[in-house]
């Protein structure tokens, strides 16, 4: 089923790196963030620092803030993640598909 999310609408440039966009957007929403409890301050700027960390730092973060901002972030990244795991393998060994294709 459906759910809310963090409510954000990004315009993305045309060809754009994947990993670039999902890093600007992980960015956008931390900085969003109140900064008011451990997820929101601790876990957010972890998942914001190593996308490749975010599954460990997600499973520490969902559903424990003060609001549903953490848990929504984490959303956005986790769904991220998963559609661009290759994508990312691949920056983590120093590549981008994306960049090298033009």
């Amino acid at each position: 089923g459906a759910h809310w999310g963090a409510g954000a609408l990004v315009a993305i440039p045309h060809d754009p790196c994947p990993v670039d966009v999902l890093q600007a957007i992980t960015d956008h929403l931390v900085g969003e963030g109140a900064r008011q409890c451990g997820p929101c301050i601790f876990g957010l700027d972890a998942a914001r620092e190593d996308l490749r960390a975010g599954r460990e730092v997600a499973d520490r973060v969902q559903g424990r803030g003060l609001c549903a901002h953490p848990t929504a972030t984490i959303a956005a990244v986790r769904s991220g993640q998963a559609l661009l795991a290759d994508e990312i393998t691949a920056h983590a060994h120093g590549h981008c598909t994306r960049k090298e294709a033009q």
